[in-house]
């Protein structure tokens, strides 16, 4: 539980040393199951990805 409480600023500065960055997205209404009537829910994306020279800084960092 102390892990779930922790900050997310210590583990961006660790992916930030390592050249890596986090993505994140949502999508709605994303089906659960395989029944007739799935469960429809709200869903966040993550996506860890490595950082090269190429690539612009986002907006706002």
């Amino acid at each position: 539980m102390r892990d779930a409480q922790r900050g997310i600023t210590e583990p961006l500065y660790d992916l930030k040393a390592k050249n890596l960055a986090v993505h994140s997205g949502t999508i709605d209404d994303h089906p659960i199951g395989d029944s007739a009537s799935p469960i429809l829910v709200s869903m966040a994306i993550f996506k860890i990805v490595r950082v090269t020279s190429e690539q612009p800084a986002p907006p706002g960092s």
